[in-house]
């Protein structure tokens, strides 16, 4: 056992303590200064009480009198006292003075007048508790529960609920459902993944194991996902923007803690650079569709990035690749092929094309046109070599970093870059009303050459994840039919031949514009 002695002459310095507050030291301690040394009990103005309902009786020489409070403390009070009333002087005993506050009775007994004097507001009559103190923290309670209840923190009308919405049963129960099978699949993946060393999870490396894990995923929880996502989707259509925002609401409520885990549909919400189909959020959708800091959040990443209504983005992509390989491969020999990507991002189907140029090069010459920095050195860190290594000069990329606003304004700047085979723009139509997709048209029209084909793509209404993007991504698109795409496709192209061609998930088509 050990001595007195042995026992440290103070608590350690490394004594954790439950509070957040800094440690302060009895003699660091300030106390009152000047005529604030003598301690006196604070005390709260009528003002000060707020929106308290005060109840205030008083009886003074046989009869009531009509006071009212001016203020109050632990141990006395101040009142207007009335100009028809008996005037107290100091040392008088007032029989009854009853307070309470919101029905709670704070004090009730005699007083002793200690003090009278004329104010602005009348006659002040200073008086002290003679049947024992006044709990004012008891007062002072009730005043930050109407504070808090000013803030709207204890009201449960329907203006503080907005999840709330009578009927839209099916859709509760579905996003209900969904959240029951995110959890279970959270808490099984974490199982699993503990049972598997680190680098099968989230190494790079296939050893077989991987692979063989990722395609687990794909064929087991992703066509679950989908199968109550498309469920849920169809559920959520709805006409009232009123009832939109309600079903919002109550699917952020119950699913957004299990949605954004997912790498994907994380970035898409918080939108790092502003928008939310950004160069990162498209790789992930193209590339890196099994990303994440779990298993779990790596398998909802998955099971978004290969959602029919995300994987439509890389089936146009595909689909223009080869457009545009087609394009290349039926020019002359030996002539250059000019191209033009508006809108540009990471260049996927670019980066696509110069891989199967390198088994049949042909001359080529690209033009990327990005208004985001960050995409233009993603997609310059990548092109740039690519096209370096076939030599001579035959594949040209060149980079501009230039605004759609200014495109829109100045259509002959767009125009002068030409003239192009072929020009390709795909997502930005789904962010311009129709004005602004005309002029866009006309302007990217004009920098054809003879016979040059311009693509020019949007989303449709039927979309299958607008739930996903619109309820938990705050991602919203100008949607049309194939009808209005073909419309201002026609406005804008000044008399080109319009023919739409179809991506594969059916949900993208483009207008294939060519020039006269």
């Amino acid at each position: 056992m050990a001595s007195d002695t042995d026992r440290p002459s103070r608590a350690p310095d490394f004594v954790s303590r439950p509070s957040s507050l800094p440690l302060r030291r009895y003699e660091e301690m300030s106390g009152g200064e000047g005529r604030e040394v003598y301690y006196r009990p604070d005390r709260i103005s009528q003002d000060g009480l707020g929106t308290i309902q005060v109840e205030l009786s008083v009886y003074y020489d046989r009869q009531d009198v009509e006071c009212v409070l001016h203020d109050l403390s632990q141990s006395g009070v101040a009142l207007i006292w009335p100009a028809d009333a008996p005037e107290p002087a100091p040392g008088d005993l007032v029989d009854e003075l009853l307070l309470s506050f919101d029905g709670h009775e704070a004090y009730r007994g005699a007083v002793e007048v200690i003090g009278v004097r004329s104010t602005a507001a009348g006659r002040l009559v200073g008086a002290r508790l003679c049947d024992g103190m006044m709990d004012v923290d008891d007062v002072l309670m009730i005043r930050k529960v109407h504070e808090l209840k000013a803030q709207g923190r204890l009201d449960f009308g329907a203006a503080r609920r907005p999840w709330a919405r009578p009927g839209f049963d099916r859709f509760k129960a579905l996003v209900s459902e969904m959240r029951l099978f995110l959890e279970d699949a959270r808490e099984r993946l974490g199982e699993v993944e503990r049972d598997l060393p680190w680098r099968l999870v989230h190494g790079e490396a296939d050893d077989g194991g991987r692979g063989s894990l990722i395609r687990s995923i794909r064929s087991d929880f992703v066509p679950e996902f989908e199968r109550l996502s498309l469920e849920i989707d169809a559920a959520s259509r709805v006409d009232s923007p009123d009832d939109h925002q309600a079903l919002k609401a109550y699917s952020q409520r119950i699913l957004d803690p299990l949605m954004l885990e997912a790498p994907l549909m994380h970035r898409a919400r918080t939108k790092p650079l502003g928008y939310p189909g950004d160069f990162e959020v498209m790789r992930y959708i193209y590339e890196h569709t099994f990303e994440g800091s779990s298993l779990y959040a790596r398998s909802v990443h998955m099971a978004g990035a290969l959602h029919p209504g995300s994987r439509c983005v890389a089936t146009r992509k595909d689909m223009l690749r080869d457009e545009l390989l087609a394009l290349i491969a039926a020019a002359p020999e030996g002539e250059a092929v000019r191209i033009a990507s508006v809108a540009a991002g990471p260049a996927q189907e670019t980066y696509e094309i110069l891989q199967a140029l390198r088994r049949a090069p042909r001359r080529v010459e690209f033009v990327l046109f990005e208004q985001d920095r960050r995409a233009l050195q993603l997609a310059h860190a990548r092109l740039k070599p690519l096209a370096d290594a076939m030599g001579d000069g035959v594949v040209k990329v060149s980079f501009r970093h230039d605004t759609i606003k200014r495109m829109l304004e100045d259509q002959a700047m767009f125009a002068q870059e030409g003239p192009f085979h072929g020009v390709i723009c795909a997502g930005l139509f789904d962010y311009l009303k129709k004005p602004k997709a005309v002029r866009l048209t006309a302007g990217l029209y004009r920098s054809l050459r003879s016979g040059g084909v311009l693509y020019v793509g949007n989303m449709t209404p039927d979309l299958s994840n607008r739930w996903i993007m619109e309820h938990h991504l705050d991602w919203y698109l100008e949607y049309r039919t194939r009808a209005e795409l073909r419309e201002f496709a026609q406005e804008g192209s000044l008399g080109g031949s319009v023919e739409l061609i179809e991506e594969t998930q059916g949900f993208n088509p483009f207008a294939k514009i060519t020039r006269a």
